[in-house]
């Protein structure tokens, strides 16, 4: 266990020191559906998982990021008929469920697969993405699986509503050609190390830069890798009572400013949860949610800016929605 610490600890200071901002959208609440982040995630729990989500970033301001998503993911493959039948009830306080607490099965060769549909908008740009995801988890050591996924998909990029006084610039004239629309394969890989209390990712975005028809060229909308970086551990107190899970994620891309992201999670009888987070240089946030009917998760989160920009906004809000379906007992 403490070396285990020693290595969680270590990545995140790595991880704090390298990390550069993202274009991708910000998701305060990466905790509460980390698939969105690690496709490596889909298999991860024993359980078909879906999440919505929403993001309005930094309220406002004219044109500031707007976030829709809806993903799925689950283990694939020879699983035991679902064993988990939740009666009608708000909460049970004490009660373990597949929403509350997911099991995770460790030791054997297992798969999972996964999508999610993405509408990002900021300013004059709109991206929408496709994508399905498929993942290998195999035994490293006991307790311990490693797990590489791969996702893939279609990225559609939109410029709308926007007027030039010099309508012949050569960059708007170029992407207008087809109508302010292009399209591109999208590829992104990750890999996960996990085992019941802890995780520590990694995932790549943007692999391929390649347009779908022949206009359509990676610099027209300047595509760019995206790297980010996870950890995070689960910490039981009073008596398995409260579970506490503190966990850094980081973000990088070339050449924007460092970005990370060092959040702070805490259920309460397996129904009820709040967290802290702060986001370097950005906002310092507030998260609660609950798990209800042994099925279903609601969760709220607030972003406080404490950037230049804190004086032109009322914060950001972001609601995710999620829907469980698990076969533990």
């Amino acid at each position: 266990m403490r070396n285990v610490l020693y290595i969680l600890t270590i990545l995140m200071f790595v991880a704090i020191s390298n990390a550069n901002a993202q274009q991708q959208p910000q998701y305060t609440q990466f905790q509460h559906n980390p698939y969105v982040i690690n496709n490596a995630f889909a298999g991860v729990y024993d359980m078909l998982d879906i999440n919505a989500s929403f993001r309005r970033q930094w309220v406002g301001i004219n044109g500031a990021p707007e976030t829709y998503y809806l993903s799925v993911s689950s283990p694939i493959g020879k699983n035991k008929k679902p064993l988990y039948n939740p009666s009608l009830r708000i909460s049970r306080p004490g009660a373990k469920s597949a929403v509350s607490d997911p099991k995770i099965s460790t030791g054997k060769v297992k798969h999972g697969v996964g999508g999610i549909i993405l509408n990002d908008k900021y300013g004059h740009f709109v991206r929408t993405n496709v994508l399905a995801s498929y993942a290998i988890h195999v035994p490293i050591i006991d307790g311990y699986n490693f797990a590489l996924g791969v996702q893939g998909g279609v990225s559609n990029h939109i410029l709308r509503d926007l007027n030039l006084l010099d309508i012949g610039d050569p960059y708007y004239a170029t992407i207008m050609a087809n109508g302010g629309k292009k399209n591109y394969f999208d590829l992104n890989s990750s890999a996960l190390f996990y085992s019941e209390d802890l995780f520590i990712g990694y995932t790549v975005n943007n692999l391929i830069k390649y347009g779908i028809n022949n206009r359509s060229n990676p610099s027209d909308y300047d595509l760019r890798m995206h790297h980010f970086a996870m950890a995070g551990y689960n910490f039981y107190l009073s008596n398995d009572r409260i579970k506490l899970t503190p966990s850094v994620i980081a973000k990088y891309m070339h050449p924007a400013p460092v970005v990370f992201d060092v959040n702070v999670k805490a259920v309460f009888d397996n129904w009820i949860w709040g967290g802290l987070s702060y986001r370097h240089t950005d906002a310092i946030s507030a998260m609660f949610g609950l798990y209800v009917n042994g099925m279903f998760k609601l969760s709220y989160s607030y972003d406080f800016s404490v950037a230049g920009l804190r004086s032109y906004n009322a914060g950001s809000h972001e609601v995710v929605m999620g829907f469980t379906l698990g076969n533990q007992k």
